[in-house]
This record gives structure tokens, C-alpha cells and sequence, in this order.
């Protein structure tokens, strides 16, 4: 997640922590769409606080159409059970 420079998906456009009941630590990623070939993307991966580090693989991975658009904001609900994603077509996920 150092850059995206060569990576085969899209830039990472917006972000945010989800705090858990569980003292788990949570990232929210959105990623905008690369070309034809990549689609956006929210992705969700764990985060070591001692380590101060992702995981190198998200565990969670949800493709967004290309008329969804790409996302702009992700807004995590205070209890970490929910989070909305706006979108650059105006709508929200």
C-alpha cells in the first residue's frame, strides 16, 4: 500500500478507521476505478497498532459497477456495525 504506481488496481481515494467493540482495529478503503480493467473498490483490512501496519491482504472485498462511479467519502457508524460510501455519480453505498 505503498504506492500505486504499478499496482493493478486503482488509486486509493478515500479512507477510515472502524473502531470494534473487540479492541479490533479496522481500515476502510475506497479505490477509484483504473481504466477499463480495474473497477473501484472498497476494500476493508485489519491494522496493527504495534506493527503500525495493513494487513497485505484486505478481508473484505466489494466491486462497484462502473455507473456506481468511483467512491469520494466513507463515513464509518460510531459503533464500527455499518459505514456509507459516497460516490462520485451523487449516490451512496
Amino acid at each position: 500500500m505503498e504506492n500505486d504506481v504499478g499496482s493493478p488496481q486503482g488509486p486509493v481515494t478515500c479512507g477510515s478507521w472502524i473502531r470494534r467493540p473487540e479492541n479490533l482495529n479496522l481500515v476502510v478503503l475506497g479505490r477509484s476505478r483504473r481504466g477499463n480493467s480495474c473497477p473501484s473498490l472498497l476494500q476493508i483490512f485489519s491494522f496493527d497498532p504495534k506493527t503500525v501496519s495493513l494487513s497485505t491482504s484486505p478481508l473484505a472485498n466489494y466491486v462497484l459497477e462502473a455507473e456506481e462511479g468511483d467512491p469520494v467519502a466513507i463515513a464509518v457508524h460510531p459503533n464500527g456495525d455499518d459505514f456509507t460510501c459516497s460516490l462520485s455519480n451523487g449516490s451512496c453505498k
